[in-house]
């Protein structure tokens, strides 16, 4: 008798989804629906769609708002006139994150009995809805839709089911409370004012779809509550990084800078991040998480204050890592404040410490500083070309005179007045560089980023040399000798995993027949306030049979960086 039961509600399900007719629903078949959609087992074959929004902040917005004005569909009724033990075994078991199957089954086990069904989810439910009071942050949303072939849009949204917790799909699913589900009709009565992107909740949700803010999950729902798989976990799904590709966000472009930053944790609530190395000294500050409802800033506890791009921020560098000069190797110092997306600042006429190249890391030095410069980074959409990913720019200039090298011990001839073997002493200046390059990023597994990037580089070397002077025989002078331009196609590749005890990546990069490269692992120290990153640059002259005057024939400094969130 259940099988048939069971058979014609199927069948049942299954016209009411293909036929169209949620546009006429009262309230008692409102009511029905929702009895059929809180269980999945009803309606795991019905010829529907299942889709879990990527984003549900809106969604997170018009709920709250629906919860404050609207009808409570559970009252506690039920809880007053059931056994206290019973009412305390069920509150105990929603609290767990318990089906309501299961929690009938602890009542048996532990009295002996058992309760009507209907005040069984009488209970259940209020228990669930005060526990969602408690738990203030919309955590999934899942869309059941009429059966969509690939590439098409969905004609009608049957409802939405909302979680407050981030339990998988199956639990979120095979269970829920109507409180938390909302029907066809509810979505197109709810209006909405101007602060949102549609006119009404139906409408709301039915743009996730355009924007394509939506996982099909149909084929791994249908084998919810059963031993079958019609969809095994698939690997090695790829997505783009930016969520509308029509319209990147500033929280697009973080996730691009976070993967070239070297920022695979997340903060939390954490606003500050500060980096303590020999070769970077930076700080940025990030806003708490949250969202605008009218004019009150709400604060997201679960969320991410390194979501979106910091509000300020110092940075303390060496390195022209752009061109392939990495770390102290390069003689530049650099500081550099940081807004959002931009760095500006000023080359420092020092090399600092970069002694450490040789003294620490028994590296060749083979350039010098200059005088000021100026520095500059900035990573942007180009809107006005569809899809176009994020374009990353990097300029660096310096004025005044090399400044000569005070670490290669020349030694002059009593006799000639002159430096010995003077081809060792000239000096070599990176004076001005640059590079431009449009770059696009992916997400492998969700865990798994990538950022490519394929544009130009150059920049200026120029070298400086000790000659006598022509007024003075006696006397040398400190002059530039001539420079060079090198400029050329170029082309980067970065990786970071994010979602491991662990968290490691690199990247290399090609530009003047040279390859530049880094690879790093980040060990937590604790949780996300406190970590050691190990990393170590690398340069080779690849592809060419001898390096520049300027260059090594391979370059290697491994560095230990302290980071701190708080």
């Amino acid at each position: 008798m259940r099988i048939k039961i069971k058979i014609l509600l199927s069948i049942l399900i299954s016209f009411l989804f293909c036929g169209g007719l949620l546009n006429a629903q009262d309230v008692a078949s409102r009511n029905e629906l929702e009895s059929v959609l809180r269980l999945f087992k009803n309606y795991r074959f019905g010829y529907i769609s299942v889709w879990e929004l990527n984003s549900v902040n809106e969604i997170q917005r018009v709920v709250r708002i629906s919860d404050a004005t609207g009808t409570v569909k559970t009252d506690d009724a039920c809880v007053k006139k059931t056994d206290p033990s019973i009412v305390a075994i069920i509150q105990d078991g929603v609290r767990a994150g318990d089906e309501i199957e299961s929690v009938q089954q602890t009542i048996m086990q532990q009295m002996g009995t058992t309760i009507d069904p209907k005040d069984m989810e009488c209970i259940f439910d209020y228990f669930k809805n005060q526990l969602a009071g408690e738990t203030t942050r919309l955590e999934k949303a899942f869309v059941i839709t009429n059966r969509v072939t690939k590439g098409t849009l969905p004609d009608t949204i049957i409802a939405l089911i909302v979680s407050y917790d981030t339990k998988d799909m199956d639990l979120v699913l095979r269970s829920v409370s109507p409180t938390y589900i909302y029907t066809y009709d509810e979505l197109k009565a709810t209006k909405l004012d101007t602060g949102f992107s549609a006119n009404n909740f139906y409408d709301l949700v039915m743009n996730s779809f355009m924007q394509a803010n939506v996982i099909n999950k149909t084929l791994e729902a249908q084998g919810l509550g059963t031993n079958m798989k019609f969809a095994p976990k698939a690997f090695g799904l790829s997505k783009s990084i930016v969520m509308n590709e029509n319209d990147a966000s500033t929280s697009d472009i973080q996730q691009f800078m976070r993967i070239s930053d070297v920022q695979p944790a997340n903060y939390g609530l954490n606003q500050h991040e500060v980096i303590l190395s020999p070769d970077l000294i930076s700080w940025r500050k990030y806003e708490p998480p949250g969202y605008w409802e009218y004019d009150t800033y709400m604060i997201d506890s679960l969320g991410n204050s390194n979501a979106n791009l910091p509000t300020l921020g110092l940075e303390l560098k060496y390195g022209i890592e752009e061109v392939n000069f990495p770390s102290f190797w390069s003689e530049r110092m650099s500081i550099s404040a940081i807004w959002q997306s931009v760095k500006l600042g000023v080359i420092l006429p020092t090399d600092g410490w970069a002694s450490m190249t040789k003294d620490v890391f028994s590296q060749t030095r083979t350039l010098t500083h200059g005088g000021a410069g100026v520095t500059g980074a900035f990573d942007f959409p180009f809107k006005v070309v569809p899809q176009s990913g994020i374009f990353h720019f990097n300029f660096g200039y310096v004025f005044g005179d090399a400044a000569q090298a005070t670490y290669k011990g020349r030694k002059i001839s009593a006799q000639k007045y002159t430096y010995e073997d003077n081809n060792l002493y000239n000096d070599y200046l990176i004076r001005g560089n640059g590079s431009f390059h449009y770059t696009f990023g992916v997400k492998v597994d969700e865990d798994y980023w990538f950022r490519f990037g394929i544009g130009a580089s150059m920049y200026t070397a120029e070298k400086w040399f000790n000659v006598l002077d022509s007024g003075a025989i006696s006397k040398m002078v400190f002059k530039k000798m001539g420079d060079e331009t090198v400029m050329g196609i170029s082309g980067r590749i970065e990786f970071m995993a994010t979602n491991a005890i662990t968290p490691f990546g690199g990247g290399v990069q090609y530009f003047d027949e040279a390859l530049y490269g880094n690879i790093w692992l980040q060990v937590p120290v604790i949780g996300n306030s406190l970590a050691l990153r190990l990393d170590t640059k690398a340069f080779f002259p690849a592809f060419r049979k001898t390096a520049r005057a300027w260059e090594v024939e391979s370059m290697f400094i491994p560095m230990a960086r302290i980071i701190v969130s708080f």
